[in-house]
């Protein structure tokens, strides 16, 4: 189970537990995951979370975003 990063809610910090279900191709056999349209493979945040911490850079350094967003 993955958990990932998403947008506080009333100021407190909010982790998503996601459990990718995992898949064999009937092919090749080969495994993949569940894919979801809120999270990329292999990230640990959502993309909502992504495009906040990308317009506070814009308007603010890097320093103090990473402070406000631990």
């Amino acid at each position: 189970m993955q958990q990932t990063v998403d947008l506080n809610l009333m100021g407190r910090a909010v982790f998503l537990k996601v459990n990718r279900h995992q898949f064999k191709c009937a092919p090749c056999g080969k495994p993949f995951s569940e894919t979801f349209t809120f999270l990329g493979q292999q990230r640990k945040q959502t993309d909502r979370f992504a495009a906040m911490i990308v317009e506070q850079v814009i308007h603010r350094d890097l320093h103090n975003v990473g402070q406000q967003n631990d």
